[in-house]
């Protein structure tokens, strides 16, 4: 199997923080979920995730779809 090549995340100081090699796809997508993820607090994200209707950190805002 060819090599597919590995996505990385990187910190604002440009450390690696996570690195997926999966595809560009599917690398892209679960990278992109980590960094919304990385950049709340805990208490943000366990709000967003109790959140009867089903909290916006993860949601799409309308005009963010190229």
């Amino acid at each position: 199997m060819p090599d597919q090549g590995h996505f990385a995340l990187f910190d604002a100081r440009k450390r690696v923080t996570a690195v997926d090699g999966f595809g560009e796809v599917l690398a892209r997508i679960r990278l992109s979920d980590l960094a919304v993820c990385l950049s709340h607090s805990p208490e943000e994200i366990k709000d967003s995730f109790r959140d009867p209707e089903g909290g916006s950190l993860l949601a799409v805002n309308e005009g963010e779809i190229a």
